[in-house]
């Protein structure tokens, strides 16, 4: 186990995350390689898509620390987020074993938002039940739609899917520090 300063791996957007104190941490490394991820989702290059197609819903997978990073900007709707499912299952890389940060921050909105919407989406799941997932969203709308997905999930046997308003908490999520 190795004693670090937690302040220094959650640099994201220029800012410094506060902390409180130190903590012991298995694998900084990987906290680091999360926080540089996310740093490349949350100016929205596009990681995958189909080509030709302008998805605001897009993804990274990094098999080496075993973590999907997904994004969204815009309005989503339910196509593309079923959508951004199936090409994940067609990706040789994805293992539905491991953990996934969902970055929504940039999200305006969501089509067709309804209760209704948001189960169909819950029916199917790609991750593992024991997989840890973080969403982050900073909207009132999204962060609903998103606690709403995880209590449909929740119903389902899913016990790894946390919402949460900052970068900090979700990478922490992550991390196997909650």
């Amino acid at each position: 186990m190795i004693q670090i300063q937690a302040r220094n791996l959650f640099r994201v957007g220029g800012r410094n995350y506060p902390t409180r104190g130190k903590r012991e941490v298995k694998r900084p490394e990987n906290l680091l390689i999360i926080g540089q991820k996310l740093r490349q989702s949350h100016v929205y290059s596009r990681f995958s898509q189909p080509e030709g197609n302008d998805v605001p819903y897009f993804y990274k997978i990094d098999k080496e620390y075993r973590l999907v990073i997904s994004a969204g900007a815009g309005v989503l709707t339910k196509g593309e987020i079923l959508g951004l499912q199936d090409r994940l299952l067609a990706d040789s890389e994805f293992d539905p074993s491991f953990a996934q940060l969902i970055n929504l921050t940039q999200v305006t909105g969501v089509e067709g938002a309804t209760a209704d919407g948001v189960q169909e989406v819950t029916e199917r799941s790609i991750f593992s039940l024991k997989s840890r997932r973080a969403v982050i969203a900073n909207s009132d709308l999204i962060y609903g739609l998103s606690r709403m997905f995880q209590i449909f999930r929740e119903l389902k046997g899913d016990q790894g899917i946390r919402v949460f308003r900052s970068l900090e908490e979700g990478l922490d999520w992550i991390a196997g520090r909650d």
